[in-house]
C-alpha cells in the first residue's frame, strides 16, 4: 500500500471525487429531487418536522434516519430540501467509504468500483431518499476496508501491538451509524467480520471491541425502545417476523424480478413482482461474474483477502432478503450490490489488460452498456412515481378546500402523503404490529374516539361506496374527472 500522493494517487483521488459529484449530478439531472416523499420516508421526516404532526414508528423502524434528516426537517418539510440535503450527505458518503478503498488499494479499480454502484437504477433512485440503505451500503463498504486495514496494521511486518486509534475509531463510527439506521442489517454484515477476526492473534479484541461497541451505539436505544414500546426485545422482534413474513421464503427470482421492473415493494402474496428482464440478468451476471474473475485474478495479491471479504459479507447481507423474508425490495440488496463491485471492478481490470487488443473496448463497453441502461431505467422509474406521487399531492389540495381544521388526522387511499402536505396527523390500522385493513364496524369506534380528542377526521377512499367510512359520513368527490373521494363525519 502506498501511503503517498503520488502522481497515481492524486489521479484515483481525482477519479472518485468525479464519481462522487458525477453521482449527485445524475440524480439532479434525471429529477430525483422532484419525487414526492414515500410512506416510509414521511414517516420518518415528520419525527423532528417544525410543520408536520410525526408519525407512528412502528417496530421494524430505528431512529438513524430520522436524526440524520432533522437538521433540515425541523427548518422546512419541502420535498426538494429534503432531497437535496440527502444527495449531498450520499455523494460525500461514497467518495468517503470508497476512499477508505484507496488506502487499501490504490488504484483505478476503487474509484471503477464506485461508478458500477453509482451508475445502477436503485443507487441513483435512494442516494437522496430519506431512507436507510444506501448509508447502510455506503458503511459496508468502508467497514469492511477498515476492517482489512486494521488487520493488516495488528499482523504485518512491522506486527504493532494493537491497530491505529484512527482506524478503530472510524470501524467503531460507521457501525455506529449503520446499527442506528438498520439494527438488524448490521448483524447480518458484522457477522463474517466476527468470525474472520476471532482466530487472529494479533490485534483482535480491539477489531472485536469497535465493531461490537459501534453496533451497540444503535442496538442499545433499540433495546431500551423495544422494552418501552413493544414489551421487550423479544415481542419486537416477533413483530418483525410477522410484518416480514414468517418462515423460509426462497425470493432471489422476485428480487431478479423487482429489479429488472422497478417494483418498488411486493410480496409473497402477489402473483409476481414482473418479468425477469434482460437487462437486470445482464447486471446481475457482470457483477457476479466478474467479481468471480476478479477474485481468480487477484490470486496471491495482497489485495485477495480484502476481496473475499468484501464478497462474503456481500452474501451475508442477501441470505436474510433471499430467505427470510416475504418482501421483495430492489433497495434491501443494496449493500450486497456495492460489495460485489469492488472485486468486480477487479475483474474488469484484468479484461482491460489481460485480454488486448480487445480487451479494453470491452471493459469500457461493458461498462458504458451497464451506466446507460440503468440510468435510463431510473429516470423512468422516477417519472413513473411522480406521476404515482402526484394523485396524493392532489388529493390534499383538494382537501385543503374542505372544512378541515387543525388538529387533523387522514386515513385511506394516500393518507401519508395527504396528510403531510395538509400538516395533519395520518392513521394506519395495526394487527399485531402489522398494518391491515379492516372492515366499517372496527374503524367506526376508532374514529369516533378521535373525534371525541377534538381531532378533525377525514377519510380517503377511491370509491363512494366504501367499506372504509361509517355510514352517515358526508360524502365529498374531491375531483370530477377522478375517482377520488372524501368522507367526513356528520356535524
Amino acid at each position: 500500500m502506498s501511503h503517498g500522493m503520488g502522481r497515481g494517487s492524486r489521479r484515483n483521488l481525482g477519479l472518485l471525487g468525479l464519481v462522487a459529484a458525477g453521482y449527485a449530478l445524475a440524480q439532479l439531472v434525471l429529477g430525483m429531487h422532484r419525487v414526492f416523499l414515500g410512506w416510509d420516508e414521511i414517516l420518518y421526516v415528520t419525527q423532528f418536522s417544525r410543520d408536520v404532526p410525526p408519525g407512528f414508528m412502528d417496530a421494524p423502524r430505528a431512529w438513524g434516519v430520522p436524526l440524520i434528516v432533522a437538521p433540515v426537517a425541523a427548518m422546512d418539510a419541502s420535498t426538494a430540501l429534503v432531497r437535496g440535503y440527502v444527495i449531498a450527505l450520499s455523494s460525500l458518503g461514497v467518495f468517503f467509504a470508497f476512499w477508505s478503498w484507496l488506502r487499501l488499494r490504490d488504484t483505478g479499480t476503487v474509484p471503477l468500483a464506485a461508478l458500477l454502484l453509482c451508475t445502477l437504477w436503485v443507487s441513483v433512485f435512494y442516494g437522496n431518499a430519506a431512507m436507510p440503505n444506501m448509508f447502510t451500503a455506503l458503511c459496508a463498504v468502508a467497514a469492511v476496508a477498515l476492517f482489512v486495514r486494521a488487520g493488516r496494521a495488528a499482523e504485518g511486518a512491522e506486527a504493532r501491538s494493537r491497530p491505529p486509534v484512527r482506524v478503530l475509531a472510524g470501524l467503531m463510527a460507521v457501525f455506529g451509524v449503520m446499527s442506528a439506521v438498520r439494527p438488524v442489517d448490521t448483524v447480518w454484515i458484522a457477522l463474517p467480520l466476527l468470525l474472520t477476526a476471532f482466530p487472529r492473534r494479533h490485534g483482535r479484541m480491539p477489531v472485536l471491541g469497535a465493531i461490537i461497541a459501534g453496533s451497540a451505539i444503535g442496538w442499545i436505544p433499540w433495546i431500551i425502545e423495544a422494552q418501552v414500546r413493544f414489551g421487550g426485545l423479544l415481542p419486537r422482534i416477533a413483530q418483525i417476523a410477522r410484518w416480514n413474513g414468517d418462515g423460509l421464503h426462497v425470493q432471489v427470482v422476485r428480487h431478479l424480478q423487482s429489479f429488472g421492473t422497478g417494483t418498488l415493494l411486493c410480496t409473497s402474496a402477489d402473483g409476481t413482482c414482473g418479468r425477469v428482464t434482460l437487462g437486470a440478468g445482464l447486471v446481475w451476471l457482470v457483477l457476479t461474474a466478474f467479481a468471480v474473475v476478479g477474485l481468480l485474478a487477484l490470486r496471491g495479491s495482497a489485495g485477495r483477502p480484502a476481496a473475499l471479504i468484501a464478497v462474503t459479507v456481500a452474501l451475508a447481507n442477501a441470505v436474510p432478503y433471499f430467505f427470510f423474508t416475504h418482501l421483495a425490495n430492489p433497495r434491501f440488496l443494496l449493500p450486497t450490490y456495492a460489495l460485489l463491485a469492488l472485486p468486480a471492478a477487479e475483474g474488469l481490470r484484468w479484461l482491460s489488460r489481460r485480454r488486448r487488443p480487445g480487451g479494453p473496448a470491452a471493459a469500457a463497453g461493458i461498462v458504458t452498456s451497464v451506466a446507460v441502461t440503468q440510468l435510463t431505467m431510473a429516470h423512468g422509474v422516477a417519472l413513473e412515481l411522480r406521476e404515482t406521487r402526484r394523485e396524493g399531492i392532489q388529493q390534499a389540495h383538494a382537501i385543503t378546500r374542505l372544512p378541515v381544521r387543525r388538529p387533523c388526522v387522514i386515513y385511506g387511499t394516500n393518507a401519508a402523503q395527504i396528510a403531510y402536505l395538509t400538516q395533519c396527523r395520518y392513521w394506519r390500522r395495526y394487527v399485531h404490529g402489522v398494518p391491515r385493513r379492516a372492515a366499517t364496524r372496527e374503524i367506526e369506534p376508532i374514529l369516533d374516539r378521535m373525534r371525541a380528542r377534538g381531532l378533525h377526521v377525514v377519510v380517503v377512499t377511491r370509491s363512494r361506496r366504501s367499506r372504509d367510512f361509517p355510514a352517515g359520513w358526508r360524502h365529498v368527490r374531491l375531483r370530477p374527472d377522478r375517482g377520488w373521494h372524501a368522507h367526513l363525519p356528520p356535524p
